[in-house]
């Protein structure tokens, strides 16, 4: 059996497995494989909540105590970009100025984000805007790797208050929302 044919009948089986018709072939013909590109991150935990005692702690964040940090990892084929936008600031969760909400991010596996990580304390201070998480140059082979040895970052959380002034009770939710494109 020459490899035309076993080629051939692998095509077959594969176009089998994946519900497809197969079709009989030429003996001289051409095959073109695509393997298309997939962008897909997952994001856990989905919930964390947050304690704060301001005559005790005045800060907690996901480094330092619980809950723990964010991991996002690389779920795709290629090199994804990985913003973080929130739907509220520390001015929209605390009554009182001089607190913080803020977010930074390091590499969970040894060389996963190929360029530019935000390793120090940013505050979130617009709702709607695109922060950096992981990002790559625009060219081929940088941002968030794909490999399943280096495919994640954790992303850790600060919301601080700035003294025993604000008011006691459940803060209004801010919601993160992850957001990966293709390098």
């Amino acid at each position: 059996m020459s490899v035309k044919y076993l080629c051939a009948g692998v095509l077959i089986a594969i176009a089998v497995m994946l519900g497809l018709t197969p079709v009989v072939l030429a003996q001289d013909s051409v095959v073109t494989v695509e393997v298309l590109a997939v962008v897909s991150i997952s994001v856990t935990p989905a919930t964390l909540y947050f304690s704060i005692d301001p005559s005790s702690q005045l800060y907690n964040d996901t480094i330092t105590a619980p809950p723990s940090n964010i991991t996002v990892e690389n779920t795709g084929n290629v090199y994804v970009n990985v913003t973080v936008s929130t739907n509220a600031t520390s001015a929209d969760i605390f009554t009182v100025s001089g607190h913080a909400f803020e977010y930074l991010s390091d590499d969970n596996e040894a060389g996963s984000c190929t360029n530019t990580l935000q390793t120090s304390w940013t505050n979130f201070t617009s709702t709607g805007t695109q922060y950096v998480v992981c990002n790559g140059t625009g060219t081929s082979g940088t941002g968030l790797n794909y490999a399943d040895s280096s495919d994640s970052v954790v992303v850790a959380l600060n919301v601080s208050i700035g003294g025993t002034n604000e008011p006691a009770g459940v803060k209004p939710k801010a919601q993160l929302t992850f957001t990966a494109t293709q390098n």
